[in-house]
């Protein structure tokens, strides 16, 4: 049957919105705040449909059931509940997802409740922690630092402000040895909840900073003893200590960080700790006990170990044992190869003039080095002739002698060429008459010549002639050991200015990029000199401009890095656990994302 109205007559049939008037009445009243009228609406399509805009529906009902006057809890999860599964990238206003954690505790729910309130925390802690990255971005590290150590004593233990409490430390620790370019940080007040927390007006310093470093981590590993990041804190610290110089709590804490960290990757690091805090202090038969148990197991820092065995014996004077070890990782460490070739070298050689007095015993210092046998042979020479034919002795030995008789004639025994350092010995010669004579001496293969016409600190040196490297070996020939310590200046002929530095735990000094004939003047604490002047022009010749070394292939500077192992360790600690969090401080949000509530 139809009927038809007349006009301006009311239809009895009652009107049924569909699906889409039904939502964009719902969510126009939403937009304007008329939560009532929107909520009948947006329920009803709700019921009718729930697949019908579901997030959108779902998240205007979330609003509206979570605002003042609206609570309704079952409603509250019901709608949170689909959000949660479905659409978890949502992020959800602070004051809305709290009422969603008071609706759980409502409906006693309380391990759900917990979560919603832990990923508020963790969400609010990363919206907090911002302000930090835009402290430092402004200049203000130090007040940056500050700042996020009090942010964490506001903040519950969670994952993210203990890894927060860590990651300042190796902030702090990477700083460290840039603390004079902090030294203009302006004053200023570090404001948290509008009122100043503390005013900032710091001149930092390196030693001051590692300090704080190991503070925070002491902190650290106080309160967080099984956090996974200890073993981290605990490597971290014995690195900070070693660079204070604090031999004697390195090698204690060490020690009981192997037994607290059975199953630590740093075990060998503990080690080679303890080992180098031993050398440090001088303690030789303590370290090479603590570095033989890295130098003979699988850890990654056993060639380090050996290496450093190699040098303990090289710093006792013990060449024989340092060989053996060097020759393990000659192949890893240039400087183990050069130091091989340091003790094997072979020489022969006798002062260039030797003055005696009329009636004194003639006798000739002969100085060797791994030579079994020296032949010595003496001739009688004019001086004055000699002198004008050669201008110089530097070609002496290859003055023809033919047919001439030698004076006297005699052989040594000097030992089994395996001397390894520089030996002398003294050698008579019945020279009664006075005159000038050529000694012409033999050692295996070698030659040395002198005309017979003598401080406890001597200097060994090995001259690289491409680079103008000099490595000066230290010796006390009295004590027959290496001296560390000892202030040593060199220069060359060319050169303007003096290289100056002290000798390693070896009794090695180097210098680099020397240029002429070299000068080398070594002093120790007593004011004991030794003086060295090459004959050997190093670097470019004298009238070649020549072309500065490129910077990748610049030699290295001699200071030996003992720790070069470590640091790579630690650098890998402190850029990965400071890196991860810097990045999460950057993060921005207004609230929650549902899929951190799981």
């Amino acid at each position: 049957t139809i009927n038809i109205l007349a006009p301006g007559q009311q239809s009895e049939d009652a009107y049924s919105m569909n699906n889409g008037e039904l939502y964009t009445l719902g969510r126009l009243n939403f937009n304007d705040g008329n939560y009532k009228a929107a909520l009948k609406l947006l329920s009803t399509l709700r019921d009718k449909d729930h697949k019908y805009n579901e997030k959108e529906v779902c998240e205007m009902l979330l609003w509206i059931y979570t605002a003042e006057g609206y609570y309704d809890a079952k409603k509250i999860v019901e709608v949170f509940e689909v959000l949660r599964e479905r659409y978890p990238a949502l992020e959800i206003p602070f004051d809305k997802i709290l009422t969603v954690g008071r609706a759980y505790r409502d409906l006693e729910e309380y391990e759900r409740a917990y979560l919603v309130f832990k990923a508020t925390i963790d969400a609010s802690f990363i919206n907090d922690i911002n302000v930090s990255a835009i402290l430092e971005d402004e200049g203000l590290f130090l007040g940056s630092i500050d700042y996020q150590e009090d942010l964490w004593k506001e903040y519950p233990d969670t994952a993210q402000s203990t890894t927060m409490f860590f990651s300042i430390s190796q902030a702090l620790y990477l700083k460290a040895p840039k603390a004079h370019e902090l030294g203009n940080e302006p004053e200023v007040a570090i404001l948290r909840g509008g009122k100043p927390v503390r005013q900032t007006k710091q001149k930092p310093e390196k030693v001051a900073m590692l300090r704080e470093t190991i503070r925070l981590l002491n902190t650290f590993l106080t309160l967080h003893p099984e956090n996974p990041l200890a073993d981290d804190a605990a490597f971290s610290m014995a690195n900070a200590l070693l660079d204070l110089k604090l031999h004697d709590l390195v090698i204690d804490l060490c020690a009981r960080y192997k037994e607290r960290f059975p199953d630590s990757e740093f075990s060998g690091g503990y080690q080679y700790m303890r080992a180098l805090g031993h050398f440090w202090k001088h303690n030789h038969p303590e370290a090479l006990k603590a570095a033989s148990v890295v130098a003979n197991s699988d850890s990654k820092d056993k060639n380090f170990a050996q290496y450093i065995i190699g040098q303990i014996h090289h710093a006792e004077g013990n060449p024989a044992s340092a060989i053996e070890w060097y020759n393990k990782v000659k192949g890893q460490y240039p400087d183990a190869k050069q130091a091989i070739d340091y003790f094997e070298q072979r020489h022969i050689r006798m002062e260039e003039i030797n003055t005696y007095r009329p009636g004194e015993d003639v006798e000739l210092n002969l100085k060797y080095r791994n030579i079994r046998d020296a032949f010595i042979q003496v001739y009688k020479v004019d001086l004055m002739k000699l002198y004008l034919r050669e201008k110089n002795l530097s070609k002496i030995t290859s003055i023809s002698l033919a047919g001439i008789a030698p004076l006297i004639e005699s052989s040594v025994n000097l030992g089994d060429g395996k001397d390894y350092v520089d030996k002398e010995t003294k050698t008579q010669l019945d020279l009664k008459d006075p005159g000038a004579y050529l000694v012409i001496c033999r050692g295996d293969d070698l030659y040395a010549s002198s005309l017979v016409l003598v401080t406890p600190l001597k200097i060994e040196v090995q001259e690289d002639k491409t680079s103008g490297r000099v490595r000066a070996n230290v010796r006390d020939v009295s004590e027959e050991k290496y001296i560390a310590g000892v202030h040593v200046k060199a220069i060359g002929s060319m050169d303007k200015s003096f290289k100056s530095g002290e000798t390693d735990l070896r009794g090695l000094y180097i210098a680099d990029e020397l240029r002429g004939t070299a000068t080398v003047i070594a002093r120790n604490e007593n004011n004991h000199y030794a003086f060295y002047r090459g004959k050997t022009h190093l670097g470019a010749p004298a009238n070649q401009n020549a072309a500065p070394i490129p910077a990748q292939q610049q030699p290295s500077q001699g200071k030996l890095n003992y720790r070069g192992n470590l640091d790579v360790q630690n650098g890998m600690i402190q850029k990965s656990n400071w890196g991860g969090y810097d990045s999460l401080r950057r993060a921005t949000n207004k609230g929650v994302q549902i899929m951190h509530v799981q």
